[in-house]
């Protein structure tokens, strides 16, 4: 199996044994730096033991870094652990947290260096939306500035499972603001994408919009 890339997930995975050990096949080995960032404001040392306990029973050696404000984001110590790193996992949260925390830091330097290096980065839910740029907006779905490790798409997390949006209004309202040759991928939970050697592969739960409209045809499937 190829190894490393991008993968952006649906949320809700931690703890899911068989998507753990698939995360790790694709890495080039077991060091795995966690980054609690997207998780500053709700118990994010619950979730580093988490993804640690999850990851660690499967072989890795789990590494949490408190990356949760700028101030840490800017330290050239925690931007070389990110890029030393085997699997770097991105903690779901807030979204526009992450954005804000990483945008133009030594840390987000340092997953670029490890992206590049053959590392895996694997984000979960928020995480996800915050990689792309443009990313969608939680706060109402519109397209705005994200983080920019993915570029040729963006993605929507923990689809299906919002209770303030059970009619999917705002979802598709939030389509109909992106561009219309830009794809959007609707994640729900544990389930997937895979950007790797300029290939674009996603989860059969997965669905592509383009231009509001259903697309089965733009990516291949796993």
């Amino acid at each position: 199996m190829e190894t490393g890339g991008i993968v952006l997930m649906g949320g809700g995975e931690v703890g899911d044994a068989e998507l753990g050990a698939w995360l790790l096949s694709r890495s080039r080995g077991p060091r795995v730096v966690a980054l609690a960032t997207a998780a500053a404001f709700d118990a994010p040392e619950q979730a580093m033991v988490g993804v640690a306990s999850w990851l660690n029973a499967l072989g890795a050696e789990v590494e949490g870094l408190m990356v949760l404000h700028r101030s840490e984001a800017a330290l050239e110590e925690m931007a070389q652990r990110v890029a030393g790193a085997d699997l770097v996992f991105l903690v779901d949260g807030a979204a526009l947290h992450l954005r804000s925390t990483l945008k133009g830091t030594a840390v987000l330097d340092g997953l670029r260096h490890a992206l590049s290096d053959g590392a895996l980065i694997v984000a979960s839910g928020a995480s996800a939306v915050a990689l792309c740029d443009p990313m969608v907006d939680p706060r109402g779905g519109a397209p705005t500035v994200g983080l920019g490790l993915v570029t040729e798409l963006s993605v929507v997390a923990h689809v299906g499972s919002d209770p303030d949006d059970e009619s999917g209004e705002k979802f598709h309202r939030g389509l109909s603001l992106f561009a219309s040759d830009l794809p959007v991928v609707a994640l729900p939970e544990k389930e997937h994408v895979v950007i790797a050697s300029g290939t674009v592969t996603l989860s059969h739960g997965a669905t592509v919009y383009l231009g509001g409209s259903v697309r089965d045809d733009l990516f291949t499937r796993s």
